[in-house]
């Protein structure tokens, strides 16, 4: 789950997301899947615990810092990791924007033969192989929509890693992004000649936007990730994306955040009553409660989920 606003230190920290072995072989987890991190206000300094696995920062506190150090920084590319929120407000009329939340992730891995041939059974992805002790493995891994495509006939137990699209941060002491949902399983995979599959890879939500950039537009929270999924014979396996941040800016209430589908919800911006956050789905987790106000001691954001 993200963490609530920590009152006396600045904003919550973001979901540690989850680790999987999936793309590199054991003795190699990449985590993935983490939410942005809240603006950090009052607190001078950035808020640096986005997830783990590549959730934005949250933006510096008030400050004269450059603008880049106060808005929410970027989820990493393709981990499915929310965007972080945007820190303090003063000094005016510098409103500071939410991190942009992570592209999704897929992969997909399946035995090839109890010696390593370096033989693919399909296309589509970037193709890897390793040898598992027991079983020679061939992994498939999209970073960005494509086909997984049979050679021919293919009858194999396929592992699966299905990530969304992590949300954008909110803006001005704005809640962190919630990370997209993280699906893993195996299925069978029966076809008799070549077949392909579709795989979609979900964006990142955006950021809610700086206000002081010309031409810029009153976004009131972060978007939304969208949804990634692989469509198997059996059915098509989807992954949602991460909900937005909550913003707050000038005297407004902070924005509730949201969740979209099965993913992690986003973390809800700073009012002096405790905003709703965005609920998790089945795949995913809640984003963290924000409190705090103008005037408050105190005055914080939420983290989001992850």
């Amino acid at each position: 789950n993200g963490h609530q606003s920590e009152v006396t230190y600045g904003g919550g920290h973001g979901g540690i997301g989850k680790a999987s072995v999936i793309s590199e072989g054991p003795g190699n987890p990449i985590t993935r899947a983490g939410g942005g991190a809240s603006g950090q206000t009052p607190h001078n300094d950035q808020n640096a615990n986005g997830g783990a696995a590549g959730g934005g920062t949250g933006g510096k506190g008030p400050s004269a810092d450059p603008q880049a150090v106060r808005d929410g920084g970027d989820a990493s590319f393709s981990t499915g990791s929310g965007g972080g929120g945007g820190g303090g407000h003063a000094p005016y009329p510098n409103h500071v924007g939410g991190g942009n939340g992570g592209s999704g992730f897929v992969a997909i891995r399946y035995e090839i033969g109890t010696v390593q041939t370096g033989t693919e059974k399909a296309t589509g992805g970037a193709i890897s192989f390793y040898d598992a002790g027991s079983g020679s493995k061939t992994i498939h891994t999209f970073t960005t929509s494509g086909a997984f495509t049979t050679n021919g006939a293919f009858n194999e137990t396929v592992e699966y890693l299905i990530i969304g699209g992590g949300g954008g941060g909110g803006r001005l002491d704005g809640g962190g992004g919630g990370a997209g949902a993280f699906r893993t399983a195996t299925t069978p995979v029966n076809v008799g000649s070549a077949t392909p599959m579709a795989v979609v890879v979900g964006a990142g939500g955006l950021g809610a936007p700086n206000l002081s950039i010309p031409g810029g537009t009153p976004v009131v929270k972060g978007t939304n990730g969208g949804p990634s999924s692989f469509a198997f014979p059996s059915g098509t396996i989807t992954s949602d994306g991460g909900g937005g941040g909550g913003s707050h800016s000038g005297n407004e209430a902070g924005s509730p955040s949201q969740s979209p589908g099965n993913g992690s919800g986003g973390g809800a911006a700073h009012h002096p009553n405790p905003q709703p956050v965005g609920s998790g789905g089945a795949y995913g987790n809640n984003g963290g409660t924000g409190y705090g106000g103008l005037g408050v001691t105190g005055s914080n954001a939420g983290g989001g989920g992850g």
